[in-house]
């Protein structure tokens, strides 16, 4: 009777375990990177959105992306310079899936430590690809209906 208790234990925490994984990995690549349970409330949709503009080249939305302290501070011209040779724009690499590993929420600001998982190919037109972890400090502040988002 022990053993058979034991052994449903096992399967349960098996099964819990297999739960709580698929739902801190999202989506594969070429998608957008939506985890359950993130509300627009959650700070990690700024994450998400930033992840998404990345994975699509698309600097403009980067930018609009980033807080209005930081706007102010580098102009669109100076954003798009100072990611004229960013690796993560790079064709066929994308980011797949993150993990939170800190977070801190103070009303309209929130720290977020992520490990993120960057996909990229083994060599120049490969097929194959391998995954890089990747880890970021967000800084996200709540502006306009919306978290935006920038990286350290």
């Amino acid at each position: 009777m022990a053993k058979y208790f034991l052994h449903t234990i096992c399967v349960f925490i098996c099964i819990l375990v297999l739960v709580n994984t698929s739902g801190c990995m999202s989506s594969l690549p070429g998608s957008s990177i939506n985890k359950p349970g993130v509300t627009s409330s959650d700070p990690e949709t700024g994450i998400q959105e930033w992840m998404d503009a990345v994975n699509h080249k698309d600097i403009t939305r980067l930018y609009a992306l980033a807080p209005d302290e930081i706007r102010q501070q580098v102009s669109y011209e100076q954003f798009v310079q100072a990611n004229e040779n960013n690796v993560l724009f790079s064709p066929a690499w994308e980011f797949t899936n993150y993990t939170v590993l800190n977070k801190t929420i103070n009303q309209s600001t929130s720290s977020i430590m992520a490990m993120l998982v960057l996909q990229k190919p083994v060599s120049e037109n490969s097929t194959r690809y391998e995954s890089i972890p990747v880890y970021y400090t967000f800084i996200l502040v709540y502006e306009d209906d919306q978290w935006k988002v920038w990286t350290s």
